[in-house]
């Protein structure tokens, strides 16, 4: 009985290699899907996007400092997205109109789908004063900090009369740190970020190695 069994198996296996590779051969036949006839199974629009996808190289920045791994910050298309063609126009013929009537001098915009890792930009090589877009920094230094050593997200710090003499020109006048008090870094945080503090930034700044904070310009791949 076991013989006979075992034998059966065989046989059932043997049928089943023969029935798979049939349906495999049959399979190409039908579709022919060789080599030379793949890309007729891609639309003449795909095929082109995936050529210039192709031509389009990445920009790929990594974390440095660790001895086993290279942690990925991101990984930047060199092209423009196509797909924004329209909105670029339209937003260039904006900038143009707001020029002639005198609103503003110059403007930069950049946009970026997040989800497809597609951009454009209109004028993005104009240099300007990035101002309080350098809160960002000092967020990103602390934070890095922080994950090294979570106790400092609670650590308090009292605000001199000198952080509390910067220059602040902010639309928030009544959320500013104050000279004598005591704040969490936490609450720094949230005054910095919210309100635009520069009371907040200067005393966050002021607690920081500068050689952590031009850390995170060389790890975000830009010039200290």
């Amino acid at each position: 009985m076991e013989q006979g069994g075992m034998k059966k198996t065989g046989i059932a296996w043997t049928w089943l290699v023969v029935a798979a590779f049939l349906g495999g051969a049959l399979m190409y036949l039908v579709l022919d899907i060789s080599p030379s006839n793949r890309t007729n199974l891609i639309s003449p629009e795909a095929a082109s996007k995936r050529a210039t996808l192709a031509q389009c190289g990445y920009t790929i920045a990594r974390v440095s400092g660790f001895r086993r791994v290279h942690p990925l910050l991101y990984s930047e298309p060199m092209c423009e997205s196509e797909r924004f063609q329209g909105m670029r126009n339209d937003i260039g013929a904006l900038v143009d109109r707001e020029k002639a009537a005198g609103t503003i001098a110059s403007a930069s915009v950049y946009v970026r789908d997040f989800q497809k890792a597609e951009w454009t930009w209109y004028n993005g090589d104009e240099q300007y004063d990035p101002g309080s877009m350098l809160k960002v920094s000092v967020l990103l230094t602390w934070l890095s900090m922080i994950d090294e050593d979570p106790a400092l997200l609670q650590r308090t710090w009292v605000c001199t009369t000198a952080e509390a003499g910067v220059e602040q020109n902010t639309a928030f006048p009544s959320k500013q740190a104050q000279a004598g008090h005591s704040y969490s870094t936490a609450q720094l945080f949230d005054l910095m970020v919210e309100n635009s503090d520069n009371r907040a930034t200067s005393m966050l700044f002021h607690h920081m190695l500068p050689q952590r904070y031009f850390r995170t310009f060389q790890d975000l791949g830009l010039p200290v």
